[in-house]
């Protein structure tokens, strides 16, 4: 699935966040977004996602297109407790085996029944991180996924992704080099044009 922006642009108010973008995503890879905070990094995805609608400009190849997501925020139900989060957007296909050899893989296994509000914010974002990888989709995107994670969990969690996501379309917004280059994804760079003061 080869995923197209042309001439994107999006403002709010005085605030002109895109303009004119121009990305070609490649199929069947990790796309890995950066730039400066404020470039329009989490609009841009936004867009993708149809969460927001751009002022002009067109994406192609996304129609019909179902959409696996880790925002920023966590999003999960708090009364809940992971496993039961993780089962709300899976099909039957994926069995609480499935999930707990998920959760194994990124230090969760002890958890898997504990209410999410109990969780840490490093436990919660794995949680989010599982049920994006585990969920039906023709495209992954994550919102800077390893936020919040030491650096043990986080070189555990990106090797996780990078297995999990072999061959499939992902896009991940990351402020760190290192994140690219752990995941083996290509780096689309985002840049803003500052007009002289």
């Amino acid at each position: 699935m080869k995923i197209q922006v042309v001439d994107l642009s999006k403002r709010f108010d005085q605030n002109q966040v895109l303009k004119n973008l121009n990305i070609t995503f490649t199929d069947g890879k990790v796309n890995c977004v950066m730039g400066v905070s404020g470039v329009g990094k989490t609009t841009l995805i936004n867009i993708l996602m149809d969460l927001i609608k751009q002022d002009t400009g067109e994406i192609h190849g996304l129609k019909g297109s179902q959409i696996a997501a880790v925002f920023q925020e966590d999003r999960l139900i708090e009364h809940l407790d992971a496993m039961k989060n993780i089962q709300l957007v899976c099909d039957k296909t994926i069995t609480e085996e499935v999930i707990e050899q998920e959760f194994r893989l990124v230090g969760l296994e002890e958890y898997k029944n504990k209410p999410v509000r109990e969780l840490s914010g490093g436990m919660k974002r794995r949680v989010t991180v599982v049920r994006a990888i585990l969920a039906k989709s023709d495209l992954i995107i994550m919102d800077e996924p390893f936020k919040g994670l030491d650096e043990k969990l986080k070189k555990q969690v990106m090797e996780y992704v990078r297995i999990r996501t072999i061959g499939k379309t992902v896009i991940i917004v990351t402020h760190e080099k290192d994140e690219v280059q752990a995941l083996g994804g290509e780096l689309i760079l985002l840049t803003q044009d500052k007009k002289p003061e």
